[in-house]
């Protein structure tokens, strides 16, 4: 697992992690919290091992209500893993 950054939500962006990522790693997993990209973005890894999760189902501690892109990028991916 690991935090890569962000990155704009075209297919142009998509394509080219997928194939860095490809060239590095034998196995890839993708997921993402729903929102406002919708499923474009899971259309475009639908030859990728990709699932959406909605956010309600992800789980917090109580007293963490700061959201940070980071943060939440992390713990979704190790509950994801």
């Amino acid at each position: 697992m690991r935090y890569l950054g962000e990155f704009e939500n075209t297919a142009p962006a998509t394509r080219k992690l997928v194939s860095r990522l490809t060239e590095k790693y034998d196995h890839l997993h993708f997921c993402y919290e729903a929102g406002p990209t919708g499923y474009g973005l899971y259309r475009q890894l639908q030859d990728q091992d990709c699932a959406v999760v909605a956010p309600s189902l992800i789980p917090k501690r109580s007293g963490e209500r700061i959201k940070t892109n980071r943060r939440d990028a992390v713990s979704l991916a190790a509950y994801f893993h």
